[in-house]
């Protein structure tokens, strides 16, 4: 990739021979930043600039658990453990003493690199320059040391400074300690939470810095489901490492935030937050804010509409519906019955603004846009006096609606009582009868008003005999049908308000659950090949029935889903033709099954093809000799 630093093994190798006089290119004579070291720990921690060089043994010498650097390089190591042992150690490591359970050690301050290389190359002792330090000067040595290496990885700076913050220290301090920008060291801050794959592609360079930051502000059960899908993957179609900055951030955005301006929840604590997008901006812009973290941003948005709907309910007797799917999750519809409020579902009616008489004084000069808002202020009051009329009466209802992602005022029509429906049946037969096309006004009717339950049915049963008028239709009958007829409607609206909630909403990224496993035979066994149904019990010469694929998907063995498996896939690949990656792949199954018929295919073909192209080329050869002469 372009874009990518320089490979860190050609780093390594460059500076293999330099590496013994980077880290301490003035042992006798301090660096400036040591100088600079010196005086800012004098004051606080007391500690002696004395030093001496001796050989010591390797077995005495043990790294400094504090250094952040976890990454040596195995190749590099070695080069410099072969320049070792032709030249022997031309630097001197720095170490310090410390006390530990098993007596006196020497504890690394910088040089580890040359310490494993020397441990390679078999030596028993190493040339140290002993220097008195205490914990806190020898970690500041360190850190200044091996951040002025060119090798250091990004990943190992965020550590640094991690520790340097967990020490006490704030931002400021790094930035004016160690010359780095603080937008610089929040960059590296961010790379510690990358999971250990996703850490180890930034390391090995497979991803850039600035990629890791942003897969770092998503939660590590994210991130896992991320170096799955996008960085881990062989599918070059679902691959983002070779995306340009900007489109890998696009795609990050569309797939794993959230817009925390779609949210009416009060967003104090998310400004705060690090899993908000805009945490780390020096200029924080909180319209264009995402959230990372599914889980909390989930609880959030319940919380908020449990709130909304106990506020808006109060201790009225009020009605709560939901008009969509989208931000409405089970835990909310659990949490309100739990607290007495049952949630339903129907036909609801969102609460109309009462409008505001316009001023005229507004529209100065603008006769003619006055009275089209004038116009339009009548027809909205004429709505809002009339839905006032009905609540009034009781022919509508207010309830609470649970719509998309808040709490708002709705109504529902009222159910007209019974009687009334009785006198309007009434009424229309009346009027039906008085009426000179009464049989063609009572057939019309009884197809459109599913209550009309005395008017013409299609069904048999519920028909009226016209020649025998004392004989009454079989209500019960009727009643029943248009029972079945309710509860069929009722699991379809079920059926279609589940498949939109699955749809809009994301599911927190998981294990596959048993049914869900188990699912999966249901999706594949219309793709069984009819010449293993004797394995499944089947009959030979058939398709399986809707009811045999019922039964068979919850009990099949391990060598059955292999079976089912491999059915699915030879379907799924033998739907391609032409020249495609989807064709190379058919092939290389072909071959791992079939290596030889494979090869004496490709023989046949290949043999064809040479046949073919030495008669072009000879074509081709006497048009460039014609081209010659």
């Amino acid at each position: 990739m372009s874009t990518k630093k320089t490979n860190q093994k050609k780093v390594a190798k460059a500076t293999t021979t330099v590496d013994q006089t980077v880290e301490e290119q003035s042992v006798t004579e301090p660096s400036v930043v040591e100088k600079q070291d010196t005086e800012q720990t004098s004051q606080s921690s007391p500690k002696s600039t004395h030093s001496k060089t001796l050989e010591v043994r390797i077995d005495e010498i043990v790294p400094n658990p504090m250094n952040p650097r976890r990454y040596f390089d195995e190749e590099t190591l070695g080069e410099l453990a072969q320049n070792i042992i032709e030249h022997g150690v031309l630097q001197p490591i720095t170490v310090r003493e410390v006390s530990r359970d098993d007596g006196k050690k020497y504890e690394i301050i910088f040089g580890e690199r040359r310490y494993r290389a020397a441990k390679i190359a078999g030596l028993e002792t190493i040339p140290c320059t002993v220097r008195e330090l205490n914990d806190e000067a020898a970690f500041d040595l360190m850190v200044s040391e091996n951040l002025q290496r060119q090798d250091i990885l990004p990943s190992e700076e965020g550590e640094m400074f991690k520790t340097i913050l967990d020490r006490g220290k704030d931002i400021r301090y790094i930035s004016e300690r160690f010359g780095k920008s603080e937008t610089f060291i929040h960059n590296r801050l961010s790379l510690v939470r990358l999971i250990p794959e996703v850490k180890r592609f930034l390391d090995i360079e497979e991803i850039t810095i600035g990629m890791g930051v942003e897969i770092s502000k998503l939660e590590s059960s994210i991130q896992k489901q991320l170096f799955r899908d996008h960085l881990e993957t062989e599918v070059p179609s679902n691959n983002w490492k070779n995306l340009s900055f900007r489109n890998f951030k696009e795609k990050l955005e569309e797939t794993y935030t959230v817009l925390l301006s779609r949210f009416s929840f009060d967003k104090t604590e998310c400004a705060e937050c690090m899993y908000n997008s805009e945490y780390y901006s020096l200029f924080p812009a909180p319209e264009i804010g995402r959230c990372t973290r599914h889980i909390c941003l989930v609880k959030k948005q319940e919380n908020f509409i449990v709130d909304g709907v106990l506020s808006a309910v109060g201790n009225e007797r009020v009605d709560v519906f939901f008009n969509n799917g989208e931000g409405v999750h089970a835990e909310i519809i659990a949490r309100l019955f739990e607290l007495g409020i049952e949630v339903k579902s129907g036909k609801v009616y969102l609460m109309p603004d009462n409008p505001v008489m316009p001023d005229e004084s507004d529209f100065a000069g603008n006769k003619a846009g006055y009275e089209q808002v004038q116009s339009e202020f009548e027809a909205k009051q004429t709505k809002w006096n009339a839905l006032q009329g009905l609540l009034e009466k009781g022919l509508a209802q207010k309830v609470v609606i649970i719509e998309n992602l808040a709490v708002v005022q709705g109504y529902v029509m009222a159910a007209q009582p019974e009687e009334n429906k009785t006198e309007n049946r009434d009424s229309k037969s009346t009027n039906s009868s008085n009426s000179p096309n009464s049989a063609q006004d009572s057939s019309s009717k009884s197809h459109t008003d599913p209550d009309n339950l005395n008017g013409t049915h299609n069904s048999p049963t519920a028909a009226v005999d016209n020649n025998n008028p004392d004989e009454k239709p079989d209500l019960i009958t009727t009643l029943e049908q248009k029972d079945r007829k309710n509860r069929e409607e009722a699991l379809c609206k079920v059926v279609d308000e589940a498949k939109k909630l699955i749809k809009d909403i994301v599911i927190p990224p998981a294990e596959i659950t048993p049914f869900e496993d188990t699912l999966i035979n249901y999706i594949l066994l219309p793709f069984l090949d009819v010449r293993h149904n004797e394995l499944f019990g089947l009959p030979e010469d058939r398709k399986m029935t809707e009811e045999e694929r019922v039964d068979l998907y919850t009990a099949l063995t391990d060598y059955q889903k292999n079976i089912l498996k491999r059915d699915f896939i030879i379907h799924a690949m033998s739907n391609t033709s032409g020249v495609s990656k989807k064709s190379a792949l058919l092939i290389e199954l072909v071959k791992y099954h079939f290596p030889e018929d494979m090869a004496e295919i490709e023989r046949k073909h290949n043999e064809e093809y040479l046949k073919k192209r030495k008669v072009i080329q000879e074509r081709m050869d006497k048009i460039n000799s014609k081209k010659a002469a």
